[in-house]
């Protein structure tokens, strides 16, 4: 008998609160990737491959989100966002970034960043499956 491939899954997130994901798995010539995406709009997303099984991808990629779910990027102080560890990962979206499950329009972001004048960064920008 072949193990079904879960259609979703749910986990919590720094603060106990349950978030829900759905999958999508793709075949493609070299492998499998399998794409975890919360249920609410413009929340989290994740992405793992792996060349030899759906399974393999799908167990790395639980890891990632377990690992994400687990830190806190961002706090809330003197009435906006703050970066709380002068640090953050999310993703990309129209608009703005996705950070901690939370959408942030650009200008958002840009007003986070400028309690940081003067200081160094380090921008980096990959694929959601080489995290």
């Amino acid at each position: 008998m072949k193990p079904e491939f879960p259609k979703e899954d749910s986990f919590l997130d720094f603060e106990g609160k349950e978030r829900v994901f759905d999958y999508l798995v793709y075949e493609v010539r070299v492998g499998y990737s399998v794409r975890a995406k919360e249920r609410k709009e413009n929340g989290y997303e994740f992405a793992s491959f792996s060349a030899s099984s759906p399974f393999n991808a799908l167990g790395e990629l639980r890891q990632k989100i377990r690992k994400r779910l687990s830190t806190r990027y961002l706090q809330k102080g003197h009435g906006h966002l703050l970066l709380y560890h002068d640090e953050a990962k999310g993703h990309i979206s129209m608009g703005g970034v996705v950070i901690d499950g939370k959408f942030i329009l650009f200008q958002q972001l840009t007003s986070m960043l400028q309690a940081y004048e003067g200081f160094l960064f380090d921008l980096k920008i990959q694929d959601m499956s080489e995290e």
